[in-house]
């Protein structure tokens, strides 16, 4: 997911959500999915130096 965001050029992730699922098939295999929203700092709010 980050490096997802830093090719968007996103300043940092927000609203993560982390799903877990743990298959029927096998006692040791779970599916993991995160979703979340890249975001990017407006110019004039930002830090300086950052």
């Amino acid at each position: 997911m980050e490096a997802e965001a830093s090719a968007l050029g996103a300043d940092g992730i927000v609203g993560v959500r982390l799903d877990i699922e743990f298959k029927e098939f096998g006692s040791d295999i779970a599916e993991f999915i995160a979703v979340g929203t890249a975001v990017k700092a407006d110019a004039t709010m930002r830090r300086p130096g950052c």
